[in-house]
């Protein structure tokens, strides 16, 4: 998201001609603003607003004091996207019993990210859930709209799970069974599988593995039952994101 915060040269402007600068409450109207402007940006921000609205305060409070601050763009950037990667990880439980229509759609908003980052960016394909790769590499419009995306799916699907909590069984061997049994009929070979089930080892190999074997994964789930893929699902973004 970008933050430019074309307020501040009024502010300073105002404060030199002697007259009152803008209130926060006009500052965080003018980021609003802008955060709206982003592609996808009423989808992320209307998600955060509707299903909580004290963290939007809390992340609009940042921004302001920022603001304030005159912090660069890449700050703000920085301070957004460790607030919701905070948010994220106080917030898991949501994500581990959201029902399965939110779960669902999240991992359809999922696959769609991982299938534009990878004609785009191996990098931010491999590492969605890294801030400083997302600032980094700076991604274009149709990137910026797929995280948009997936991050108010994020937001439904926690929402949705502390407003009416499914008691999902954890994650079974019969469950990664069937993962591996769909991704080999898809053409993935038994080392790739092999890979995927050792984190070090997948941690460790390249960006362009790592992202192809993300989105064999998603595609693999997007075919499986629902309670199935969504079960693994929860595995994949409180364990990965």
């Amino acid at each position: 998201m970008r933050r430019r915060f074309p307020v501040l040269a009024a502010a300073l402007a105002l404060a030199l001609s002697g007259c009152t600068p803008p209130s926060d409450a006009e500052i965080a109207a003018d980021i609003e603003k802008e955060m709206l402007s982003e592609p996808g940006g009423k989808l992320m921000v209307d998600a955060l607003r509707e299903e909580f609205p004290e963290a939007y305060r809390g992340l609009m409070a940042r921004a302001v004091e920022l603001a304030k601050a005159n912090g660069s763009e890449q700050e703000a950037e920085r301070v957004s996207a460790a607030y919701i990667t905070e948010f994220f990880a106080s917030h898991r439980d949501g994500i581990a019993r959201a029902p399965e229509a939110e779960m669902t759609d999240l991992r359809k908003a999922r696959l769609r990210l991982l299938q534009v980052h990878r004609t785009q960016s191996a990098a931010l394909c491999a590492n969605l859930a890294d801030p400083a790769v997302v600032v980094a590499d700076e991604p274009g419009n149709r990137q910026k709209l797929a995280i948009s995306q997936f991050t108010a799916a994020l937001f439904r699907a926690i929402g949705a799970g502390e407003r009416e909590p499914l008691e999902r069984p954890a994650v079974s061997a019969n469950d990664y069974a069937a993962l591996r049994e769909a991704m080999l009929a898809a053409g993935v070979t038994t080392a790739d599988f092999d890979m995927i089930a050792n984190p070090a080892i997948f941690a460790a190999s390249g960006n362009e593995t790592k992202c192809r074997l993300e989105t064999a994964i998603m595609k693999a789930l997007m075919k499986m039952p629902d309670a199935t893929a969504n079960r693994l699902m929860v595995q994949i973004v409180n364990g990965r994101s």
